[in-house]
């Protein structure tokens, strides 16, 4: 064979292993089968400090003894792990965050598992503690709503999902997917929705019943001390608790967002209750006995709407301090500026994620405090405090892998982000850029801000902007502001100062919107020239039982008059057009009158029936042949706001109109709108000195259920003088409502419901014929690029099944969705997306799963809007604009530089030309 065949058959041979090389399967194409390899371990001496490997199956090296803290944190390629058996310590959140792992078994060596130790692993189903295991964390496995059960030892155990030390003394945890038999003499597990401690429990841990979103009734033990730190937070299915008369205290949020608790019994016994033990608790009612401490303590609990929301979408640390158990405050730990330009915090906590938002207007470094570490569980009350609040960060700054914290930008376009310098306590003075039309919801509030000046252009400050700006003393707004949302400058110095040395008792800014009131005669002439009458002004006065309101008034804001107990009279306000949300809700109005001009009405404008009118004195009349619309607020449509939402005219039974065939098609009149419940009539005769007048019924709106349980009389009446219906009208119309003749009780459409609460509602997740363009330009604000080929946008709505509001905020409740991944989204570098109210992008953990034979993804929203999924391939690399790539994690494998290397060599061996010696004949 001549050296150019040898060649050629070489460079062949070269080619074809180069094609083998590249048809071996990479961890990418085959995760399930990777292994850990050595130097992927990060040791000091016996200590695991870090493992930075990708593989599926970790093996940790024998001679290893202590899992250092957060040694395998946040690891997201990691299903399975094999200890060594020599291993002795698992230290603070070593495994925390690791939400592929699926099951652990913790060797017998191991004599102590530190707090958070495997917090957060979502898909750890199956746990196993060694035999020689004595000290056990705070909230080792709290976040794992996927493990029911944990095999424990002769000094923990566990049973029906509880962990207790050997004598039921204490309780450890309680498992959030703890589950227990259907009933006695059934195999069948169900979700345990009810708990009775025994009464040998002197103590529960702090984080105990953490996030058990199953557990609605709870039986403390009668031999229990105290309520510690954080017990019974996010406990969302919770609705009423009583405690005995052992307990002393209850400690820093330990009932924290446990969003439907309504009844609480607290006997004389307890003498402390820290501020921060009911957060977000919006339903509350404490029974305790007249005088006692838990009396008192409720009297001063802010249950403002504001406060819950701020607590609900900002997770502010503002609301009291954490305190150890002797009371003493634990200071936050001291931070530094980090040098990154235009970043206003490391990772601030908003709505339940860690973002940092980027002031794009002046580029000036503001920090934010960072966590510290836990060292080890010692006894002393001090650091035992530490690790509470170091169970805290665990949870608040949970992340689910490297690019599931997007950046969120302070200014957008024409618009100032909510929050986006919430808490900012480094933020003094700032210069509002002058194009700026919006100030959004919470944007400024908390900050340090001493002074602002709104710049002219301005048309929209949102809810609570400025909430909580205890320095800001000066605010400067112009005339161009033509909506203030609530509580925008609540407690604010401003705010303070006006209440004490103001000259008025009328605050009145921008385009003519009352601010607030600080009078307290009983009757009220509101000022000519007012335009709105701001939200909340008059909000539970005691004192006012008359107002005038000017005609250049167009507008009443929402819960204006809310609570006024003793307001029978209102006046004026002949060129009112809105009537917002729970106005005049509660006012004690014998009739309601709507003017000509209103052509908005919105959800329980009025409703005398919470100021204890009688039936006969629940009337409304309509002046107008033009009946209004049903509108709502924002507040309304939040999730835990159900007791906002309801009819229009709330309780009022009897509707007078103008004309009998005036149109009530999709009005206030009309059934379908939630705008009124009752009996609409005409005045067929005017009341005499001697007779009263007569209601002729036109048309009734109630279904067969209401019917049955309103009492409406004979006579009603109508400012104040009295109505009679025409002759056995009334009693044959109840009737025939009664039966379902106008209104059937529709047979209920298939609704979806949150733990512990009774509303239901209609779920629609809708795929976008083509890709949504806020998500799209969200998106490309970020990674500056096209968006990928399989980008798949979906809206997803959720209706308030009674009421029909769309609600748009879940607080803190979260609601499962799952969808069939389209057939061209693969599950590599796969990514589920969202955009918040004001188009900025949110990544979202999730999980894949296959259902019917096909693969699905699922992951919880705790918000209604656009979300979208996208997925990469292996080596697509797109522009990160403000850090690097879209973060798939991924590395070019080896294997192609080998390939490429020997298709190249043997291209070449094919290619080349050699000399050839010539042949010599003899």
């Amino acid at each position: 064979m001549g050296r150019r065949a040898f060649r050629r058959c070489v460079g062949a041979l070269l080619i074809i292993l180069s094609l083998v090389v590249a048809s071996f399967p990479t961890n990418e194409a085959r995760a399930e089968e990777t292994k850990s390899v050595a130097t992927d371990f990060q040791l000091d001496g016996t200590t695991l400090i870090k493992y930075t490997g990708t593989a599926t199956t970790v093996s940790v090296p024998d001679s290893v003894k202590v899992i250092g803290e957060e040694a395998f944190a946040d690891n997201t390629y990691m299903t399975s792990i094999k200890l060594p058996a020599n291993l002795e310590k698992i230290s603070y959140a070593a495994f925390s965050g690791c939400n592929n792992l699926k099951t652990v078994s913790v060797p017998n060596n191991v004599t102590e598992i530190g707090t958070a130790a495997f917090a957060n692993c979502t898909a750890l189903a199956s746990a196993a503690i060694g035999s020689s295991t004595k000290s056990f964390g705070i909230g080792v496995f709290t976040g794992c709503p996927e493990l029911s059960s944990v095999t424990g030892n002769d000094r923990i155990i566990c049973e029906n999902g509880v962990i207790y030390d050997k004598d039921k003394t204490q309780i450890y945890e309680v498992l959030q997917n703890a589950k227990v038999k259907k009933d006695a003499s059934s195999n069948d597990l169900v979700n345990m929705t009810s708990y009775t401690m025994p009464d040998s429990v002197v103590k529960i841990s702090p984080y105990a019943f953490y996030g058990c979103k199953n557990i609605e009734k709870v039986t403390l033990s009668n031999a229990l001390e105290e309520i510690p730190e954080y017990s019974f937070s996010y406990c969302n299915g919770l609705t009423e608790l009583k405690l005995p008369y052992s307990v002393k205290r209850i400690d820093v949020k330990a009932f924290q967002y446990c969003v439907n608790l309504e009844n609480v019994e607290i006997p004389i016994s307890v003498t402390f209750i820290h501020d921060t033990a009911f957060d977000g608790c919006s339903k509350l009612k404490i029974v305790a006995p007249e005088g006692s401490y838990a009396a008192n303590w409720f009297k001063k609990f802010d249950n403002s709407n504001v406060n819950i929301i701020d607590s609900e979408d900002n997770n502010n640390s503002s609301s009291g301090g954490n305190k150890d158990a002797s009371g003493n405050v634990i200071d936050d730990p001291a931070y530094v500026a980090p040098e990154i330009e235009g970043l206003l915090s490391e990772t601030r906590i908003v709505g339940r994620q860690a973002v940092f938002f980027i002031d794009n207007t002046k580029q000036k470094v503001v920090s934010g405090p960072g966590a510290k570490d836990v060292t080890g569980n010692s006894d002393s009350t001090e650091d035992y405090a530490e690790m509470v609040e170091q169970m805290e960060t665990a949870l608040q700054t949970e992340t689910h892998g490297k690019g599931l914290s997007l950046p969120k930008f302070a200014i957008i376009g024409d618009k100032v982000a909510g929050k986006a310098f919430y808490e900012d306590k480094t933020l003094t003075e700032f210069t509002i850029p002058s194009n700026i039309t919006s100030i959004g919801d919470f944007a400024f509030a908390r900050s340090n801000l001493e002074s602002v000046t709104i710049p002219s252009g301005v048309t929209h400050i949102g809810y609570g902007a400025f909430y909580h700006c205890d320095n800001l003393a000066t605010i400067l707004v112009p005339g161009t502001v033509t909506d203030i949302e609530p509580s925008a400058f609540d407690r604010t110095r401003m705010m303070s100062n006006w209440k004490m040395y103001g000259e008025s008792d009328f605050l009145i800014m921008g385009d003519g919107i009352l601010v607030a009131y600080k009078g307290s005669g009983n009757y009220v002439e509101i000022p000519e020239g007012v335009k709105q009458i701001g939200p909340q002004v008059f909000k539970d006065n005691k004192y006012i039982t008359e107002v005038s309101i000017p005609d250049t008034v167009w507008r009443v804001c929402e819960e204006s008059f809310s609570g006024c107990s003793a307001l029978k009279s209102v006046g004026g306000g002949m060129s009112v057009e809105v009537i917002e949300d729970r106005a005049f809700a509660g006012c004690p109005i014998d009739t309601v009158r709507i003017v000509d001009t209103v052509r908005k009405m919105g959800i329980k404008a009025f409703d005398p029936g919470a100021a204890g009118n009688d039936s006969a004195h629940r009337t409304a009349v309509f002046s107008s042949g033009k009946l209004p619309l049903v509108s709502y607020n924002k507040t309304t449509s939040r999730l835990t706001n159900s007791s906002y939402r309801g009819d229009a005219l709330e309780n009022v039974n009897v509707a007078i109109v103008k004309n009998e065939d005036v149109n009530r098609l999709n009005t206030v009149l009309d059934r379908s709108e939630s705008g009124f419940s009752g009996l609409v009539c005409l005045i067929s005769d005017e009341p005499t000195e001697y007779f009263n007048g007569e209601l002729k019924i036109i048309d009734c709106t109630l279904t067969a259920k209401e019917a049955s349980s309103i009492d409406i009389p004979g006579t009603v009446y109508i400012y104040g003088k009295g109505y009679n219906f025409r002759s056995d009208q009334l009693e044959s119309v109840m009737t025939m409502a009664r039966s379902g003749a106008y209104y059937e009780d529709v047979e209920e459409a298939p609704t979806v419901s949150f733990t512990g609460s009774g509303e239901k509602y209609k779920l629609d997740v809708i795929k976008d014929s083509y890709v949504n363009i806020s998500v799209k330009d969200a998106y490309k604000r970020i990674y500056g690029d096209t968006v990928p080929a399989n980008f798949t946008t979906y809206t997803i709505y959720m209706t308030d099944a009674e009421s029909g509001v769309r609600i748009t905020k879940f607080g803190k409740q979260t609601y499962p969705i799952t969808i069939e991944l389209p057939d061209n989204m693969p599950t590599s570098n796969l990514h589920v997306i969202c955009i918040d109210e004001y188009d900025q992008l949110e990544d979202l953990p999730f999980k894949v799963q296959e259902l019917d034979g096909k693969l699905s993804v699922q992951f919880d929203i705790s918000h209604t809007g656009y979300y979208g999924l996208y997925s990469f391939n292996s080596t697509a690399v797109s522009k990160y604009n403000l850090d690097v790539s879209p973060d798939t994690g991924d590395r070019i494998h080896p294997k192609w530089f080998l390939a490429v290397g020997l298709f190249a060599l043997g291209l070449v061996m094919i290619l080349i030309k050699g000399k050839e010696k010539a042949i010599v004949q003899a």
